[in-house]
């Protein structure tokens, strides 16, 4: 049967079909007899079984069935497009299926409502004050027939697009919109209700499906920036590697229809599914804190892809967050029934792909991509639901592919039966034109007429596009490296110590945690002793601040400091009453803006990243709780930190703080990957530092703030130096005339000639020279490679001239398969060629290779560190064997 053919093609999708009567006749079958049945069906079946609507009591009063259609209506609504076009079941059939007496006539406009083409979630919404609004707004909302011959249009041009895309570029991949061509009315309509409700500015990111479409149909990007990427031309006048077209971005402001116009922001992004989403959200909330703006956000999803990545979790819990919220967002599921081939049944279990929204109390549509009405009534609703509430929105747009993932992909291999179905199916357009001829709304040589017009204009553009192409230039390098960067980082000594009094006097009538109390007060007597690291920190982002820029830090536990080094908070202990420090230094709390995040690395780096591209009047911070757990947001480092400049031609100041160093705490709390931000680095993408001084601390942070070049900044940042008591540095050191150093050096006064440099980086540093000059080795200097990316080779030239009879040595705390020192390495002894040296090779001091960044046992982790400092300085004969690891290597 056909019915056997259509739903077995589509598992996910069961209890949206027409024909209710055939599904339930199945179901008994099964349960009679399950032999009776085809084996494909038995794992669906046997879930159905439990979730069938129950019918209400024969008994059900007006409130009940009234309840039941509101409540469960979408479950038997006619959602999807590939239904059987044979069945005759009405709404009120379907109402009739929930509730014995919902098929009277009494009932046809509620039935009409809820059981027709687009259908309404609400049962998990928590606040009745929610639903009901939901209600009220579903049922007394009405379509204006004056609105349908715009609506037709736009699904015809939409059409002819792609139609014309597939005749000028065939078999070339462009993730066209057939089968979802709705999708382009969906969102221009929502574009138009924004402006109505006030927004100027909306934010959005989108996959590939239909992005050119929309691009050109939707979101006012001319249409021969489209042909023109699409045949070839470089986006971008500075050359980079770029991107492919349907992954660019585009900023412009198109009309929305009744004189309104609209600024749009449409983001770039990579091909990893749903990775931009969170850069949307952090960039609209960078406008939002930075201009006057009414600022909205759209995120167009897959249904595949908005079920199976676990960042949506992530990226919703951040919709209410007061430091992350931004009012609310709306979001489009194109549900393609689909994955690349892999079934709904395969790919999910629950009965929808919009399930995650279930946790945040949004409002949750499904429409069905044939029905025009639907779709425009659910673009009202959802737009007027976030701006109504400042909650977030979806919409599962029920459609199909007509073609594969993309146009190269034969999707009959592995779907025939759906595909019989789909190529068989109508198109949109055709079913739009016909109602409106139906409905007298449009003529059929109206609709002939939008399609010629269309046609000619893509035509003549097209023309003029191949015209201009001319030969592709060379691509070149969209930056080169630089050395160093070396802004004015010093400050007046003067108003350090105002600062520190500031810092270290909690207000009065403020009382606080006596021991925190201690620690607070403790901070005025570094001026004399020297300043530690937390409070370097501090000073840093106060005096940022009192330059006027404004300083925004986030991560897991920031507040305090995961290592309870920071307390930027105060806490009254009587009242709870919380009061950041560093705003009150500088009277202006919006200044800094401090908070803890979700425990979640993902979401909150695209956000940070997002939130920086907003924002490059401010340093934007995000700290992982330890560096490690950058793991967690490795995609948007690599897809958007890392590579964004060259592939997209954005700049972001973005620093990741990242705590680094191995102190036998475990694999998970040692090692930031300090080999991978170097690989990524390269050419100059990305700014590597290691700094082991309080002083370089500070001024690269005050560097990063002031730096006209925007490139964002690894920092691998102290946990052990954050109470050593030698880290600590003068307040000379952040005086006027003070800078960052790249490179800082120590050598025993002697007259004996240098013999041996020990290069390393961070901490291991005190624990070398603590051990060189316990036993007098007056021979050795120690150089301490400060930044690691860009590669200081001019400052080292100028250390390392006088010392040409040494021998070099390179120590790190890392397994030598990890860590700086295969990126350090060649760069140090072309540097040691270049000043003449005679012995220009360097020697790697490392613990031996491992698929771990480090070992657990905090005894044998000092025995390690110990044999690894021995072999740097060549005591006695422990330059002959490997320290160990620990039991059982």
């Amino acid at each position: 049967m056909l019915a056997d053919r259509i739903l077995s093609a589509s598992l996910g999708s069961l209890l949206t079909r027409d024909n209710l009567n055939y599904l339930e006749q199945l179901l008994a079958r099964f349960k009679e007899d399950p032999n009776q049945v085809d084996p494909a069906w038995h794992l669906p079946l046997s879930l159905l079984g439990d979730t069938v609507p129950s019918p209400a009591p024969a008994t059900a009063s007006v409130d009940e069935i009234r309840r039941l259609l509101r409540q469960k209506g979408h479950l038997v609504a006619a959602l999807d497009p590939l239904a059987p076009a044979t069945s005759t079941l009405t709404a009120l059939d379907r109402a009739a299926s929930l509730a014995p007496g919902a098929g009277e006539l009494d009932y046809k406009a509620l039935a009409d409502v809820y059981c027709g083409t687009l259908g309404l979630e609400t049962e998990h919404i928590d606040g009745e004050q929610l639903r009901n609004w939901a209600y009220a707004a579903f049922e007394a909302y009405e379509s204006q027939s004056a609105d349908w011959a715009e609506f037709g249009r736009t699904i015809v041009e939409a059409t002819e697009f792609e139609r014309l895309m597939e005749k000028k570029f065939t078999a070339k991949k462009r993730f066209g919109a057939e089968g979802a061509e709705a999708v382009v009315l969906l969102l221009k309509r929502m574009l138009w209700r924004l402006s109505v409700q006030g927004v100027d500015k909306v934010v959005i990111g989108t996959m590939h499906r239909g992005r050119l479409n929309l691009l050109s149909n939707a979101l006012g990007r001319p249409l021969s920036v489209t042909l023109a990427e699409f045949s070839g031309k470089h986006p971008f006048a500075n050359q980079t590697a770029a991107d492919v077209p349907y992954h660019l971005g585009w900023e412009g402001t198109v009309d929305v229809g009744g004189g309104r116009q609209m600024i749009i922001d449409l983001l770039p992004n990579p091909s990893h599914l749903e990775a931009v989403n969170p850069v949307v959200i952090g960039k609209a909330r960078g406008l939002q804190d930075s201009t006057g703006q009414s600022i909205a956000t759209i995120i167009l999803h897959t249904d595949a892809a908005v079920i199976g990545q676990g960042s949506i979790a992530e990226l919703l819990q951040l919709s209410g967050l007061s430091g992350f919220s931004t009012g609310g967002t709306v979001h489009i599921v194109i549900n393609n029934q689909i994955g690349f081939t892999t079934n709904p049944a395969e790919a999910r279990t629950s009965r929808y792909c919009t399930g995650a929204w279930k946790a945040t109390d949004s409002l949750i549509l499904h429409a069905n991509g044939d029905a025009i009405e639907a779709v425009t009534k659910a673009a009202d609703i959802a737009v007027d639901y976030r701006c109504s509430h400042q909650r977030d929105s979806v919409i599962d747009l029920v459609c199909y592919r007509r073609n594969g993932h993309n146009e190269i992909d034969e999707p009959r291999f592995t779907q025939p039966v759906l595909y019989q179905t789909i190529d068989t199916h109508p198109q949109l357009a055709d079913i739009c034109s016909k109602y409106l001829i139906d409905k007298g709304l449009a003529t059929e040589e109206a609709i002939e007429a939008w399609k010629t017009s269309y046609a000619a204009h893509f035509s003549t553009v097209f023309d003029e596009v191949k015209k201009d192409l001319g030969t592709p230039r060379i691509v070149k390098p969209i930056v080169t490296a630089a050395t160093t960067f070396r802004p004015q980082t010093g400050v007046d000594v003067s108003l350090l110590s105002d600062l520190l009094v500031t810092l270290s006097e909690p207000p009065a009538d403020f009382p606080i945690d006596r021991r925190l109390e201690r620690i607070v007060r403790g901070r005025a007597q570094l001026q004399q002793t020297g300043i530690n690291w937390p409070t370097a920190e501090a000073l840093a982002f106060a005096t940022i601040n009192s330059d006027g820029i404004s300083v925004r830090l986030t991560g897991q536990d920031v507040v305090r400091g995961a290592f309870s080094h920071r307390h930027f908070e105060l806490n009254n202990v009587r009242t709870g009453e919380r009061l950041v420090q560093i705003g009150r230094a500088n009277q202006n709390r919006s200044m800094f803006d401090v908070r803890n995040s979700p425990l979640s690395e993902y979401a909150i780096l695209g956000f940070e990243y997002g939130y920086s591209l907003a924002r490059p009047d401010c340093l934007v911070i995000w700290e992982a709780q330890f560096g490690d757990f950058a793991n967690g947001a490795q995609i948007i480092i690599d897809q958007f930190v890392a590579s964004g400049k060259e592939k997209w031609d954005v700049d972001s100041n973005l620093i990741l703080m990242l705590p680094h160093g191995l102190d036998g705490q475990g694999p998970e709390h040692s090692s930031a990957r300090t080999e991978r931000f170097l690989q990524l680095s390269q050419p100059a993408n990305l700014d590597v530092a290691m700094p082991s001084t309080p002083a370089n601390y500070f001024h690269l942070l005050r560097a990063q703030a002031k730096r006209t070049e925007k490139r964002p900044l690894v920092l691998l940042s102290a946990k052990a130096l954050l109470r050593h008591p030698a880290a600590l540095s003068p307040i000379e050191d952040f005086g006027i005339d003070a800078t960052f150093l790249p490179v800082l050096s120590s050598k025993p006064a002697s007259q004996r000639p240098t013999a041996l440099v020990i290069f390393c980086s961070g901490k291991i540093a005190y624990e070398l020279e603590r051990r060189r000059d316990e036993r007098g080795l007056t021979d050795i200097a120690v150089v301490r490679i400060e930044q690691l990316a860009p590669f200081p080779a001019r400052e080292l030239a100028e250390i390392l001239g006088p010392w040409q009879t040494a021998v070099a040595v390179f120590l790190q705390e890392e397994p030598e398969n990890m860590g700086s020192a295969e990126y350090l390495r060649p760069r140090l002894e072309t540097v040691l060629r270049q000043v003449h040296w005679e012995q220009p090779g360097v020697q790697v001091v490392a613990r031996s290779a491992s698929g771990s960044p480090a070992g657990s046992f905090h005894g044998l982790h000092e025995q390690d560190q110990s044999a690894l400092i021995d072999r740097a300085l060549g005591v006695s004969n422990a330059r002959e064997h490997e320290p160990v690891w620990g039991a059982g290597r």
